[in-house]
């Protein structure tokens, strides 16, 4: 006598929890919410600042979702390029261009961090987007020139060292659970 085995149940279409949310469900999701930012910008004023900011976090939240790396690096990306536009919108010269080059920074570093922190990482180079970020910010400090980079640098030092400070505490929490 030959036994058999039993016949595994099929899943519906959509989300599950044993499988995680399906590459089409999310893409839908994405388009529906896009179209959506652009159909809002188009009856209120002033909401077209927001969509690329809006379309990065959805991206980032597509990542989280699905766990998904590759998601998670335009997601950081247009996050950043999205707060860097709303902040030169409501700065003046020279500091609206070294704020979207921090908020593009800050965006590369994000990626470094959601990853770290949701252990979402690449096989290897896990902290290749630090290289940009550090980077793009040096290149948002220079852009400042004068007395303002002198400020930057006097309180810049103090930050780094936080967060610098900030890391070794995260990595070994981490360590730790793992």
């Amino acid at each position: 006598m030959t036994t058999s085995d039993p016949p595994t149940p099929s899943l519906p279409d959509g989300p599950s929890r044993r499988d995680g949310l399906r590459p089409e469900w999310v893409t839908g999701a994405i388009l529906i919410v896009v179209g959506g930012l652009f159909l809002v910008a188009q009856v209120i004023p002033n909401a077209s600042q927001f969509i690329v900011l809006l379309v990065g976090l959805g991206l980032l939240t597509a990542a989280l979702l699905t766990r998904n790396y590759g998601l998670l690096i335009p997601g950081g990306i247009v996050s950043g390029v999205g707060v860097g536009i709303l902040l030169a919108a409501t700065s003046s010269e020279p500091v609206s261009g070294a704020l979207f080059l921090f908020a593009l920074a800050a965006g590369f570093a994000l990626i470094w961090v959601i990853g770290l922190a949701f252990g979402i990482q690449p096989p290897q180079g896990a902290w290749w987007p630090l290289i940009p970020a550090f980077f793009i910010a040096l290149a948002g400090v220079l852009s400042l020139g004068g007395e303002t980079v002198a400020w930057v640098w006097q309180y810049g030092w103090p930050v780094v060292l936080i967060a610098v400070g900030a890391f070794l505490l995260i990595r070994a929490v981490l360590r730790r659970q793992a």
